[in-house]
């Protein structure tokens, strides 16, 4: 039997001109969980790409990435149980069996007789079953490096046998001169070597310092992996900033497809940098160069439930568009001038700003902003001749009448009675103020009647209220080439509530007499 050994910890401390990569391990028991989501793209970008990466073309086994896949997922590991908190698996399995129920696979998902893979392998054997993830992105800066750990289920019984199960970071674009298709390099090797990383290259007799043996622990998760590899780093320097490079990143089960293997990619750790001289103090987030004329500068501030963005990134690449993603599916223009945004609910929004450049998208994370401070709905105000009354209050907010934009002393309930023709508004502050519009009352002979209608909230998103005047019949609603499209009888009430579709309209109040008393336009957003 084996005996599991004490695991040396490494990290990378520095990274020179010649690219040399290092890894760790960490081990402990840990519940993974998966991370449920239907679109490939938004696992690359969220799970895997570092902060400015321009990417596009994402496919999954020769498929788009809005397609839905069960070789492929998100997952989460509050205890890192291998070295890698978050980030992406591919697996030769379904993510669920591999991560959580611990049963094997024997289902030929997708089984490219890869000519990369297998030339990896010292035998000519065949491809049972693989995973393939592929994507182009836009050189930002010399060199690129991300961290991942391969396991298996192959792992100890099958080591040395042609069940070698093999994985692969092929990378090809300009200046590359690898021997794989295209011209491409295999960056999944052992640091400082060209020695790919499999069952046979890595486990308890080879290379075991790169190696962690699980099975003696009893119940660890994932439940398919019996070994795995420390954290490594797959790296690679020389690119030519700007150019479009492609990477094909596969796992498969050589020679059948009986037990599962699989690779952890590391959480948002896809990142590109400018390299250093040798001898420089510094390291990947250290590095500066080309990457930081791509970091996003945003300037912001928060009023009541409003933020204000201001967008002052300089970004070397060029770019045809971009957007804030508020955090509430919301996406609002980020290339120039001061954006407003105004959020519906308090909460926690996790912003993000969204480029685009020739097909390219590239995800900056902004901030996760709390909206806490946040105002009481608009107030409405009606008028049944004696008072006046808001119709909307919380019961909780100061309130404040006006008077012609006075504000009126002692006049702090939620109705008023007005002794006076002008122009009456309320506020209401729960700590963010927010004004009512103003309803216009003149006296005729010795009541006090409203001059004309209000509508609210005016925009509206296809639903609001109008307050009435007395003397009002009928309320008549045009559209922008003047087609009548509603008419209501308002049989004395005060108030009417309408529903319309977004647009532009013109509403009219109608006395007894068929006179038009008033006229107002409302935009339905």
């Amino acid at each position: 039997m084996f005996i599991p050994r004490n695991q040396t910890s490494y990290y990378m401390k520095k990274l020179y001109t010649s690219i040399i990569c290092i890894g760790f391990g960490i081990g402990a028991l840990a519940q993974p969980t998966l991370v449920p989501t239907n679109n490939i793209s938004e696992i690359v970008q969220e799970h895997f790409m570092g902060n400015g990466i321009f990417v596009s073309n994402i496919t999954f086994n020769g498929l788009p990435s809005t397609e839905y896949h069960s070789h492929i997922g998100a997952f989460t590991d509050e205890l890192a149980t291998m070295g890698i908190g978050s980030g992406i698996m591919l697996s030769t399995g379904p993510g669920s069996e591999t991560l959580v129920n611990g049963q094997q696979s024997t289902s030929d998902l997708y089984s490219p007789q890869d000519a990369d893979i297998i030339s990896l392998v010292n035998d000519a054997n065949f491809v049972g079953e693989a995973a393939v993830l592929e994507f182009d992105f836009i050189a930002t800066g010399d060199s690129v490096a991300f961290q991942y750990v391969f396991g298996s289920s192959e792992y100890n019984e099958f080591v040395g046998t042609q069940y070698n199960d093999q994985f692969g970071f092929f990378l090809s674009g300009p200046g590359i001169n690898g021997t794989f298709n295209n011209g491409a390099i295999n960056l999944a090797v052992l640091p400082g070597t060209n020695t790919p990383v499999g069952i046979n290259s890595v486990n308890d007799g080879v290379n075991s310092q790169y190696y962690i043996y699980a099975e003696p622990l009893g119940g660890y998760i994932p439940q398919n992996i019996d070994g795995h590899t420390v954290v490594l780093h797959a790296c690679i320097g020389q690119l030519q900033v700007g150019q479009v490079y492609h990477i094909k990143l596969i796992i498969a089960d050589m020679t059948d497809s009986a037990l599962d293997s699989s690779v952890f990619l590391s959480g948002s750790s896809f990142e590109q940098f400018c390299n250093e001289p040798e001898g420089e103090p510094g390291g990947i987030q250290a590095q500066t160069c080309l990457l930081s004329t791509i970091e996003a500068r945003v300037d912001y501030t928060l009023d009541c439930g409003t933020i204000s963005m201001t967008n002052e990134s300089n970004v070397s690449v060029e770019v045809s568009d971009c957007y804030f993603d508020m955090g509430d599916g919301t996406l609002t223009p980020a290339c120039q001038g001061v954006n407003l945004h105004t959020y519906d609910s308090p909460g926690v929004y996790d912003i993000k700003l969204i480029y685009f450049s020739n097909g390219f998208q590239s995800i900056f994370d902004i901030d996760n902003v709390l909206i806490s401070e946040f105002p009481a709905a608009q107030p409405n105000v009606e008028f049944n001749g004696i008072e006046l009354s808001i119709t909307n209050y919380d019961g909780t907010s100061q309130v404040q009448w006006y008077l012609n934009d006075v504000a009126i002393n002692g006049a702090n309930s939620d109705v008023f009675e007005p002794t006076q023709s002008g122009n009456y508004s309320v506020s209401v502050n729960n700590g963010c103020p927010i004004f009512s519009e103003a309803s216009s009352i003149v006296s005729v002979g010795s009541e006090l009647v409203l001059s004309q209608m209000n509508i609210f909230p005016n925009p509206s998103e296809g639903i609001a209220t109008i307050t009435l005047q007395q003397n009002t019949t009928m309320i008549n609603v045009y559209d922008a080439v003047g087609k009548l499209v509603q008419s209501f009888n308002t049989l004395g009430a005060t108030r009417l509530e309408i529903t319309l579709e977004t647009g532009m309209y013109f509403i009219q109040a109608v006395d007894k007499n068929a006179t038009i008393t008033s006229t107002m336009k409302h935009l339905v957003k």
